[in-house]
């Protein structure tokens, strides 16, 4: 699995398709693991650190 861009073109597929990496565990389920995913957590944790940043800028001027 590569989490950028350019890594589709290494799997010979289109610029910035979405890559798949699939965990098996036991038996026949799997866990599946995407670059978007991986995405999505990232913008996540940067609109929560934003967040807690204001809170915490703001509480220290109360």
């Amino acid at each position: 699995m590569r989490p950028w861009g350019i890594g589709a073109a290494f799997a010979g597929q289109p610029f910035f398709t979405g890559q798949w990496l699939f965990l098996f565990r036991d038996g026949d389920s799997y866990v599946p693991l995407s670059t978007v995913l991986v995405f999505d957590i990232g913008v996540y944790m940067a609109v929560f650190g934003g967040i807690l940043t204001l809170v915490f800028a703001l509480e220290q001027e109360i």
